[in-house]
């Protein structure tokens, strides 16, 4: 009788361990899933990876922009001055630039006091399409992404030497930047347009950007300095 109670005790002992034990396991399956301290949700045996996506932002609460400057690669100048009115601009240009610099020599050499047989030779050239022998040996223009082309308008269009490199490197100069400036004794919208399009014919798979186009007696450095921030912002 007295192993019979104790058995019967032991039993009544281990019901209530066993009543404890699973209240305790039913407590911790119903609580909320563990993140992990690396962005990985734990669901009982799989892993699901959580990816953090905070955005920068500054301090008005916008996001942070980059603000990398532009780099536009070495430049090249290449100009082609008569009465050396065109040659002044392309001397400031050259070194508010720092770019490397080359001013063409045609061989026939124009008259530099007559204007009427300039243009009349021009309209030879134009006639037999006739290109100038420039004497001028060319650096690589492959080493270079922006080309800044100086030029007098002659007849309404970009002076003839100027026309016979763009020409003569058509090849050379497809893919890259040109930057024209020029000269010319007064104001002419319509010429101006017409010397965009000469560029764009004679190369173009070029990229033209903004010109500058100054009369004779007006060559401001401040405009200058704005153009070329413009067209050749700060490295």
């Amino acid at each position: 009788m007295k192993i019979s109670g104790k058995n019967s005790m032991l039993k009544r002992v281990l019901a209530t361990l066993l009543v404890l034990v699973t209240a305790t396991v039913l407590v911790s399956c119903s609580q909320a899933p563990k993140t992990s301290h690396k962005g990985t949700t734990t669901h009982g045996s799989k892993a699901t990876r959580v990816r953090n996506t905070t955005t920068a932002k500054s301090a008005t609460g916008s996001k942070q922009v980059d603000t990398k400057t532009n780099d536009y690669g070495k430049t090249l100048l290449v100009y082609y001055s008569l009465t050396e009115t065109t040659a002044k601009l392309a001397q400031k240009i050259q070194r508010e630039s720092g770019s490397d610099s080359i001013r063409l020599q045609p061989e026939h050499a124009y008259p530099t006091t007559d204007n009427d047989a300039v243009n009349a030779w021009v309209k030879l050239q134009q006639r037999d399409q006739r290109a100038d022998q420039l004497t001028n040996t060319l650096p690589d223009l492959s080493q270079y992404q922006t080309i800044i082309i100086g030029f007098p308008i002659w007849s309404g269009d970009v002076a003839y030497p100027l026309q016979s490199f763009l020409m003569q490197n058509e090849s050379a100069l497809a893919g890259k930047r040109l930057v024209p400036f020029s000269t010319s004794a007064q104001a002419d919208a319509t010429a101006v347009k017409q010397t965009r399009q000469t560029i764009q014919q004679l190369v173009p798979d070029s990229q033209i950007t903004t010109g500058l186009d100054l009369t004779s007696s007006v060559a401001s450095a401040n405009r200058i300095d704005r153009w070329l921030q413009r067209v050749l912002p700060a490295q």
